[in-house]
């Protein structure tokens, strides 16, 4: 009796186990699956369920993890990386994803840290991360170059993005559901439990005159829900926009399985949208999105994980010929990397994107270049933070500018902000030494900058606008005068400021009665050895108490310069010019056998 009845209780044990496995087993697959298919939310809710039952099925536990970071749920991305970490579980890209989330929540020193751990997996990858962290730290308290506010009245507690400018009109895409149609025709859910998102309108706050209203952008009969990110050329008679099944919340991520294709359509003087068609180029099996038109409308940026790229998101540009687009081009490594690159938008001259993997504060920052090949720089604090910044479009015409972000202290998912270039300008007062009299009729010159920001004023001292948020180098001639070459940086902030520029007599100093004999020298380019003209180099008198300069002069193509010395004299040569480090040589004439003087490599600074 006693043996029936433990092998009853063992049966009873072994079905008991079996249903637990096999019930945790259609978890997994029911969560996998839901992952697959991108359904992060809903994966996240049967991860959790699983999890709840089978606490040590880290593969479970680091799924769950990525599908807090699709749906920018960061702490608690991070709390499951964490409790992977602690049992020995993270491992692989694991870590490196880890890092990124630390990254995003701003927490610096642990990102860096993971990554210093991912070295053993990825040593290129984590240096790239490792310079991130440390940019980051070392320019959080930097200047802003734009003032940024949330634009409180268009934004929502839905997700509000895709910011746009037609005339003095904005126009942007919300999933928000406050304001309600005539017809609900769009009222109904999807399958991923979010609602469509939509066009919006309102008037530009200090750009247009006319009352401040949101409103629906497309009535009821030409609505369709999903579309997004419109831009338009600069006569405002072209758009092109995109449809896509963007879920509210969900970061931008090109493992996301996002579904994205651009099209294009004309525009009357009523705003409506008329003749619309898809854009050639779109394709199956990848997505083709944030289309930005050029002011003239005839070269479309947009972003695209099509094959063939740099990494995730790429971006691209075609260029129209007739009625016709020509084959997208891919804009190269300079721009796109192995991460993401997205919401392109350019003024014709500049070219802003964000990225996920150039250097910056973490999540998507946003940049510009001049052109393909220039300089890629971090448009810094203000408008970049350590969440998600992107969708940047600025109009130069009225220094007004919008982007996307999901920053802390918004309203919503995604939040509209509003960014503008401070009205800054510099009176320029030319000067002699000594009496700081007035100088007039100085020849100013632009070396480096906008010449069109430099403006003559009436009493003859100039102004320099400094609005693009550029330094201006300037040299300043008059006869009788040493030329001064001046830089003026930019403070981004709104203010007047007065540089004052001192110009000096260019009186020939007398060093003897006698002619003493001239020594020459030549100077270089440290990096590459060749000869630097166009130095400034000063000879100044180290005899006792006299430190005095007794003579300057530039260096000639050859690099060679050359001064009239006592043999009995000590002298100090310095070195200058823009763009190298100061050099300064002592001479001490007893010592010198010859009247070469030899050769000075300047450093480039």
């Amino acid at each position: 009796m006693l043996f029936f009845k433990k092998t009853r209780l063992a049966a009873t044990l072994l079905a008991a186990l079996g249903s637990t496995v096999l019930l945790a087993q259609t978890l997994v697959e029911k969560a996998d699956k839901q992952y697959e298919l991108h359904a992060f939310r809903l994966a996240a809710q049967s991860y959790e369920t699983l999890l709840a039952r089978q606490s040590d099925e880290w593969g479970a536990t680091l799924r769950l993890a990525d599908c807090y970071v699709h749906t920018n749920e960061l702490e608690r991305a991070a709390a499951q990386f964490a409790r992977a970490a602690r049992e020995n579980q993270l491992v692989g890209d694991a870590i490196l994803n880890y890092g990124r989330v630390l990254m995003m929540l701003g927490r610096y020193d642990e990102a860096e840290a993971q990554f210093g751990v991912y070295r053993r997996v990825n040593p290129s990858v984590a240096a790239n991360f490792i310079k991130s962290c440390q940019f980051a730290r070392n320019n959080e308290d930097n200047a802003p170059e734009f003032q940024t506010s949330n634009v409180a009245k268009v934004n929502s507690a839905a997700a509000d993005f895709g910011a746009a400018m037609w005339r003095d009109i904005l126009v942007w895409s919300s999933t928000r559901s406050d304001l309600k149609r005539a017809r609900e025709t769009n009222g109904s859910k999807d399958w991923t439990g979010a609602l469509p998102n939509q066009m919006f309108a309102a008037p530009i706050e200090n750009v247009s005159t006319q009352p401040f209203k949101v409103h629906f952008l497309k009535n009821d009969m030409r609505n369709i829900p999903n579309e997004s990110n419109p831009s338009f050329s600069a006569d405002g008679k072209t758009v092109a926009f995109m449809r896509n099944n963007f879920v509210e919340g969900d970061r931008i991520m090109s493992s996301g399985g996002l579904e994205m294709s651009i099209y294009l359509a004309n525009v009357d003087e009523d705003g409506n949208w008329t003749d619309v068609r898809a854009f050639p180029h779109n394709g199956t099996g990848f997505s083709t999105g944030f289309p930005s038109l050029s002011p003239d409308g005839n070269t479309l940026y947009f972003a695209s994980n099509r094959g063939g790229g740099q990494g995730g998101f790429d971006i691209y540009s075609a260029v129209k010929r007739g009625t016709s687009w020509g084959e997208p081009r891919n804009l190269g490594s300079q721009i796109n990397t192995q991460g993401d690159e997205i919401t392109p938008s350019t003024d014709g001259k500049t070219l802003y994107f964000s990225s996920d993997w150039h250097i910056g504060y973490g999540g998507f920052d946003v940049f510009k270049t001049e052109g393909i090949n220039g300089d890629i720089v971090n448009l810094g604090t203000g408008v970049n933070t350590s969440g998600d910044d992107f969708g940047f479009t600025f109009d130069p015409s009225v220094s007004v500018g919008f982007f996307v972000s999901n920053r802390r202290g918004g309203k919503g998912k995604d939040d509209i902000y509003r960014v503008e270039r401070p009205s800054e300008r510099a009176n320029i007062v030319v000067l002699e030494s000594g009496t700081n009299a007035p100088i007039a009729d100085a020849n100013v010159s632009v070396v480096s900058g906008n010449v069109l920001n430099l403006l003559i004023m009436k009493n003859g001292s100039l102004a320099a606008n400094l609005t693009d948020g550029k330094p201006l180098t300037i040299q300043i001639k008059k006869e009788g005068f040493k030329t001064e070459t001046v830089k003026i940086e930019p403070l981004f902030v709104k203010s007047t400021r007065v540089v004052e520029v001192v110009l000096r007599r260019d009186i020939p100093t007398q060093m003897s009665t006698v002619a003493l004999p001239e020594y020459t020298g030549i100077v270089s380019d440290g990096a590459t050895g060749e000869p630097l003209e166009g130095v400034v180099v000063k000879l100044i008198s180290q005899n006792g108490t006299d430190n005095r300069t007794l003579s300057e002069m530039s260096s000639d193509a050859k690099g060679r310069f050359k001064f009239p010395l006592s043999a009995s004299g000590n002298y100090l040569l310095s070195f200058s010019k823009e763009g190298f480090v100061l050099a300064q040589k002592m001479l001490k004439m007893t010592d010198v056998k010859t009247k070469y003087l030899g050769e000075t490599a300047l450093k480039p600074s």
